[in-house]
């Protein structure tokens, strides 16, 4: 079994409840993983400018989780949005979803999703999906290396 590896994962989510449970979950199988929560790309992205002139480098997200629950149509445009930039084109892109919309979950995958996962309604639910999320993406998958991202 490899070594265990920090992972850099970003949250895209105005659900502050979400973000708080999303670490939680992390915390409780002992995920030491970075979690980088922000409400858009928009203020993701402005937040590496700081109060400088300088731009500070951003950390290298190894996964991208995209939580507009209730929103599939801001899901489907972020979406969208990324995989024109190359720098995301490689990353994985997680999406999480409440109910289940046929057409919405389809779009969402023509357009560069990786997972649509369904939200769950209880916390052990969210603990469960995370553990199996990092399990998959981090041990399973084979992700290209970082050079080959940026």
């Amino acid at each position: 079994m490899p070594a265990f590896r920090h992972r850099h994962l970003l949250l895209l989510t105005e659900d502050v409840a979400l973000a708080q449970h999303i670490e939680q979950a992390l915390a409780g199988y002992q995920l030491n993983h970075l979690l980088h929560t922000f409400t858009d790309m928009h203020q993701y992205q402005a937040s590496a400018l700081g109060p400088g002139v300088e731009a500070k480098p951003m950390a290298r997200i190894d996964l991208c989780l995209i939580a507009y629950l209730g929103d599939s149509e801001r899901c489907r445009r972020t979406v969208e949005e990324l995989r024109l930039l190359p720098r995301w084109r490689s990353v994985p892109l997680v999406i999480l979803m409440e109910g289940d919309n046929p057409t919405q979950r389809r779009l969402l995958y023509q357009f560069g999703a990786n997972s649509v996962l369904r939200f769950p309604l209880r916390f052990d639910g969210l603990r469960e999906l995370i553990r199996t999320m990092d399990n998959y993406w981090f041990d399973v998958v084979t992700l290209p290396p970082a050079s080959h991202l940026e």
